[in-house]
């Protein structure tokens, strides 16, 4: 019980912050970057779910998509909204960019895929600007300059060494960026020029940054500076309400850079405009709950990420770890094998929050000594033949879950997006009957048609009466939905739950829709 009351909080953390934020209309989460000692501990219940019991976690899965359908239920303008981002461009920051590219793990890279997918599959656009793309190239080759130097930090540097890649793997990547972004559906567009008249107000903004964010690299403000200045440029004089009506957004995995935008958007917008910057985690929850059965991998991708995120160690807790592990290979007390293994290691960075929980206030000598000792444990362990085939046979069956899984959401993705478009088929041909019936009506009463024919003068009298009772109703009831638009959205509902209904019956798949 006290493990799902922690869930509880977990969940809470993420989902509610959202709603608030939706609702007062900004889709921004205001998620803070500590590591909550029960937040990790949840995480870790989680990843080992995932890893040794693959029904609990589906089990534990059903909680997380009850969670995020919570939001549709609590934010009137989730319902209310078009089903669709059609006209939206969705502009990806350098870090997704990064993300995508695989430089931060697969995992990470599935995370934004599926986001890109999922966009794709509601009508949006997906691209990124021109000096995004330019940081992006800078960032990989400045990467390949240290990963071979004992320096050398950072997330992409880490996951290079953990994996073996090499200085020129990662300058042979840099010179392939446009090409993997083409494949990945992402359009390179042009950073819009400077219009006066569109121009904010950079000083300022740079200032609410500075608040917000530690940059190390003052090139990293200005563009994210001109990032924010182009989507006030290509928005115009337009604005909107809601994520849907927007032109064009700025999509980032920093809560932070979110929350600055909006700071800045609430002194010199209208305070119900969308922010010109939303993060990843609020859009890919959102656009899931357009439609659920269109993109089943969502919620086991969030709840991953999340915990994976929370598993990560702070940068001020590495920080002081890289400081107290110099300090003792200073001292003489571990070697400088012992050192670079500390840093490098993968395992290290699990024992780290193992042993903190994210507490920088937990690290200690006597942390770090027993975290060397767990590690060279560990690497001694692994080298035995009988647990590595023990490993690998457990891995065989994971990636076979996997595929099983990932074939069951294909398969769901496909028979929902089939139905769908039959669904919208069918109600156009419903909304055009419609139309032509109260078309005949009218302008036969117009022109006092009378024809001689008393089958034709019936259905003339039957049409026109039809018109007649449909004008009453709308007179008398017209808010309870009698319009021709919401006659249409009435029968694609209809028919696209009759259609799913009738395919979960025929494959045996959970294709209901959400109520």
């Amino acid at each position: 019980m006290r493990l799902l009351r922690r869930s509880a909080l977990f969940f809470h953390s993420s989902n509610i912050p959202c709603i608030r934020a939706y609702l007062r209309g900004t889709a921004i989460p205001d998620l803070t970057d500590s590591h909550d000692a029960e937040i990790v501990l949840v995480s870790k219940y989680v990843l080992d779910l995932q890893d040794k019991s693959s029904e609990v976690f589906d089990s534990f899965l059903v909680v997380v998509t009850d969670h995020m359908l919570a939001n549709a239920l609590l934010c009137p303008d989730l319902t209310n909204a078009p089903k669709s981002y059609k006209n939206v461009t969705f502009y990806l920051d350098t870090p997704l960019l990064v993300r995508q590219l695989g430089l931060e793990g697969k995992f990470k890279q599935k995370v934004v895929k599926n986001l890109i997918d999922v966009l794709y599959s509601l009508g949006a656009t997906v691209a990124t600007f021109t000096h995004l793309r330019n940081e992006l190239d800078s960032v990989i080759k400045g990467a390949a300059r240290h990963v071979e130097h004992q320096s050398g930090r950072g997330a992409i540097v880490a996951k290079a060494r953990r994996s073996g890649t090499t200085r020129s793997d990662l300058i042979i990547l840099a010179g392939q960026i446009d090409d993997k972004l083409e494949d990945a559906r992402i359009k390179i567009i042009n950073t819009p020029r400077y219009i006066e008249k569109f121009q904010i107000d950079e000083a300022e903004f740079e200032n609410v940054l500075d608040d917000e964010i530690s940059y190390f690299n003052p090139r990293t403000r200005e563009n994210d500076i001109n990032s924010v200045r182009s989507i006030y440029v290509l928005r115009g004089n337009t604005s909107a309400q809601t994520v849907e009506r927007i032109k064009a957004t700025l999509v980032t995995s920093n809560a932070g850079f979110a929350s600055a935008a909006f700071q800045y958007g609430q002194r010199h917008e209208a305070s119900h405009e969308v922010s010109s910057v939303i993060t990843d985690f609020s859009l890919a929850n959102m656009a899931w709950l357009k439609a659920p059965l269109g993109a089943p991998a969502v919620p086991a991708a969030e709840l991953l990420a999340l915990s994976y995120a929370a598993l990560e160690p702070s940068k001020e807790l590495f920080e002081r770890y890289l400081r107290e592990i110099e300090k003792l290979e200073t001292q003489g007390k571990i070697t400088e094998r012992d050192h670079q293994l500390l840093r490098s290691s993968q395992l290290a960075s699990a024992e780290l929050m193992n042993l903190t929980l994210g507490e920088e206030d937990a690290l200690s000598e006597q942390t770090v000594t027993e975290m060397l000792r767990r590690v060279t444990g560990e690497i001694r362990k692994e080298e035995n033949d009988k647990y590595r085939k023990e490993r690998d046979a457990h891995q065989r069956t994971r990636e076979k879950l996997a595929r099983q899984r990932a074939d069951r959401e294909r398969a769901q993705k496909r028979i929902y997006w089939r139905c769908e478009r039959q669904a919208t088929v069918y109600a156009w041909c419903a909304t055009m009957g419609v139309g032509l019936v109260l078309a005949v009506g009218l302008i036969g009463g117009w022109i006092g048609m009378a024809p001689e024919n008393p089958v034709v003068d019936g259905l003339f009298a039957v049409v026109s009466a039809t018109v007649v009772l449909y004008t009453v109703i709308n007179l008398i009831w017209g808010t309870w939905g009698t319009t021709i638009k919401n006659i249409h959205g009435w029968v694609r509902d209809w028919c696209l739950g009759w259609s799913l209904r009738r395919k979960a019956a025929e494959t045996g798949l959970d294709l209901v829709a959400p109520q």
